[in-house]
């Protein structure tokens, strides 16, 4: 676009003329000691920004190269054109979709429940018989079935056995997709192959050093290997790889997680509020359901167990243990202290 450089943009003109659904923008300036980089995507169609970001390198860092700068930049703008066509896809009809348009509707499906992730399956399978070479389907799949280990665990094996199959398939369509060693990660982590899931986490970091998500996942590793005092170091450099971090759902999920099964209760609660402000979750309410009734609040128990059992009607102790997302025997003694411990003393049903 350095022909329009300089000159005053008509946005929609532009998108027509490109034939583009989004357009870029950005500029750079020396802030102190440090190389800013501001950057916006726009909707070429409404004018509208959809959204903007910012990147503060030191100099002597940009002056080394311009690989890692470009892999964060191009990370979080394929995140938010992701993210903004799953918005687009989920209000546009199915009969007549694309592969690409099925996957971003299996996205927008997939709200972390059980007929959500159901849905999501289907819509990807739809996907994957139009193209079987669907990256985004395939590493769709990984995320989905992942959510129904936990929701549905009657049928554990299979899930597993899935998860290993589409997280290869994902590595195989594209070695150097991050995304693909990320879910590969998961599928191994469900396989209890710790090693193997930080020889994949570490693969993602050499594509794209700026993912912070890896970190994320290196949390719950600590957290499921019985070393949760751990996931807090990866919670840390997470948020110092980008801000951001630090005021999403899942990143303060994990400290609750974290906290909850070190026994600090009221360090749990105030993680998991937050993340439930952030985002209905019912993982979330289940935490903090546990979290209150450790701590004597039946109040605000049976609130949290409320809200748990209107996202996952029939959620039993059970359910969580068939989940089986660990067999290190340090984690399942954490497990069965702080968290079962507490849900049952809210009520949570046994069976």
């Amino acid at each position: 676009m350095s022909g329009y450089k300089g000159k005053a943009i008509d946005t929609r003109a532009v998108g027509r003329e490109l034939n583009v659904r989004y357009l870029g923008e950005g500029e750079i300036r020396h802030v102190g000691q440090n190389l800013v980089i501001n950057a916006m995507l726009i909707d070429s169609e409404s004018a509208v920004q959809i959204w903007s970001g910012r990147l503060d390198i030191p100099i002597a860092q940009a002056a080394a190269g311009n690989d890692v700068i470009a892999a964060q930049l191009a990370g979080r703008l394929r995140k938010a054109l992701v993210d903004a066509d799953t918005r687009r896809a989920e209000h546009q009809s199915g009969a007549t979709a694309n592969a690409t348009e099925l996957w971003l509707r299996g996205n927008a499906s997939d709200d972390g429940s059980l007929k959500g992730a159901r849905e999501a399956r289907k819509l990807y399978d739809q996907a994957l018989r139009l193209d079987p070479g669907s990256a985004g389907a395939l590493i769709g799949q990984v995320g989905a079935i992942d959510s129904l280990l936990v929701l549905d665990p009657a049928d554990h094996d299979r899930f597993v056995q899935e998860m290993e199959d589409f997280s290869l398939r994902a590595v195989a369509v594209d070695r150097d997709d991050p995304r693909a060693w990320s879910v590969r990660a998961d599928a191994l982590s469900r396989q209890w192959r710790w090693a193997e899931a930080s020889e994949a986490l570490a693969e993602v970091l050499r594509i794209d050093p700026s993912r912070s998500d890896v970190d994320l996942r290196r949390a719950w590793i600590s957290i499921w290997t019985g070393r949760p005092e751990d996931a807090f170091a990866h919670l840390d450099k997470a948020r110092a790889s980008d801000a951001r971090t630090a005021d999403y759902w899942d990143f303060l999920r994990i400290r609750c997680q974290a906290n909850l099964s070190l026994g600090r209760y009221d360090e749990a609660i105030k993680a998991c509020e937050r993340s439930a402000a952030l985002e209905n979750y019912w993982g979330t309410y289940m935490l903090l359901t546990a979290a209150y009734a450790q701590r004597e609040d039946m109040a605000k128990a049976l609130a949290a167990k409320s809200q748990l059992l209107k996202f996952e009607p029939g959620f039993t102790i059970a359910r969580v243990m068939a989940s089986r997302l660990s067999d290190n025997p340090i984690y399942l003694q954490q497990m069965e202290t702080h968290t079962l411990a507490g849900l049952r003393k809210a009520g949570i049903a046994e069976q």
